[in-house]
């Protein structure tokens, strides 16, 4: 204050009121961090997917046009059916659009109360996570394999290559 600086030691205690251990609220707080990384991975994976979707809208256009490879178009769409099942599919599989909704809910649940979390959230986030890591892997396959195979078959019809992410847009820790 005034260009003054002063310091004071304080100690940061429990509310009395919370009948709750350290450990728990640890494990809280882990849960927490587990599912907002789960949710960086999807939210990242999703953006990765729909850029994909909006090149690809623009290669369809062209290879729809005469003289093009029905071949190259076949395979056009067909990523592009599998970028949209990965950004919006409501599921099973869910993709990754809907996967960060849920996430946010379960986030939600966990950050409500300041008690641990009860088994069943815990059971769901395993499986949610289970389920990112999946489309995610699916991802990484479109982004790593066909997406550089459609690029050769684009190539020759001298269209410009898609734009693939060079990693991963990140994969979710569901360890216990």
């Amino acid at each position: 204050m005034g260009g003054q600086e002063y310091r004071q030691p304080i100690t940061v205690k429990l509310d009395p009121r919370l009948k709750v251990s350290t450990a728990e609220l640890q494990r809280q707080l882990e849960l927490a961090q587990k599912i907002a990384a789960s949710m960086n991975a999807t939210y990242a994976g999703y953006n990765q997917a729909a850029a994909l979707r909006a090149e690809l809208a623009d290669r369809l256009a062209l290879l729809n046009g005469a003289g093009k490879s029905p071949e190259a178009l076949a395979a056009a769409q067909a990523a592009d059916a599998k970028a949209k099942e990965l950004t919006d599919a409501a599921g099973p599989p869910a993709g990754l659009g809907p996967m960060n909704r849920d996430l946010t809910r379960l986030m939600i649940a966990v950050d409500q109360s300041d008690t641990p979390p009860a088994s069943q959230i815990v059971e769901t986030f395993t499986g949610m996570c289970q389920e990112s890591h999946a489309a995610l892997m699916r991802w990484n396959e479109l982004r790593t394999h066909e997406v550089p195979q459609l690029n050769a078959m684009l190539a020759q019809q001298s269209l410009a290559p898609l734009t693939v992410p060079k990693e991963l847009a990140g994969d979710p820790d569901c360890g216990k």
